[in-house]
């Protein structure tokens, strides 16, 4: 099989017809804006709103708690306030991402809850926010990082361009195996 992609439909597919779909395509390789988030929930659906509230804010308090000021953001501060929310993301969220520190990796603007969305979108990276409510429950949000919105650069893409331009020429492609095994 990577013979085949490698060898028999290299002339059939070249380097020149994948930079020229990429070339007319532009639009296929648009990457929106992405924040690498992590985040703390507590879910109200097994208590009562109130009682969510209060642990969030208990969360909340005992990160800041000890923790460098939010003015004082040097890389050494801004690392322990990252250090500080992983630990309380393992211990008190109640989500699958909790075992790795809260981390959603790295997540699109347009793919998220509203309210979680639009925090996470308006924070500086390296900052915790406050108390954010979604249809999950109560959150605080840390934004590791961020990217603009942009395009994927050929290079990744040239990959996915090639199998999706074979699977255009499959034909030749068999056609080429055909003669290789006769």
């Amino acid at each position: 099989d990577r013979y085949v992609k490698d060898i028999v439909a290299a002339p059939i597919v070249s380097d020149a017809e994948i930079r020229k779909y990429y070339d007319e395509h532009k639009n296929d390789f648009a990457l929106p804006e992405q924040a690498k988030v992590r985040h703390i929930v507590i879910s109200w659906n097994n208590k009562p709103q109130p009682q969510a509230m209060d642990m969030i804010k208990q969360v909340a308090t005992e990160i800041r708690g000890g923790a460098p000021s939010p003015r004082d953001d040097t890389p050494e501060n801004q690392q322990i306030l990252l250090t500080r929310f992983s630990a309380a993301a393992r211990r008190y969220s109640e989500d699958g991402s909790a075992p790795a520190g809260g981390d959603l990796g790295w997540v699109s603007k347009g793919s998220l809850d509203k309210n979680f969305e639009e925090a996470a979108f308006n924070m500086k990276p390296m900052t915790m926010s406050g108390i954010v409510e979604s249809q999950y429950g109560y959150h605080l949000i840390f934004v590791e990082d961020r990217k603009p919105a942009g395009q994927q650069p050929f290079d990744e893409a040239k990959g996915d361009i090639r199998e999706f331009l074979m699977t255009q020429h499959s034909a030749d492609v068999m056609g080429s195996v055909k003669r290789l095994t006769n």
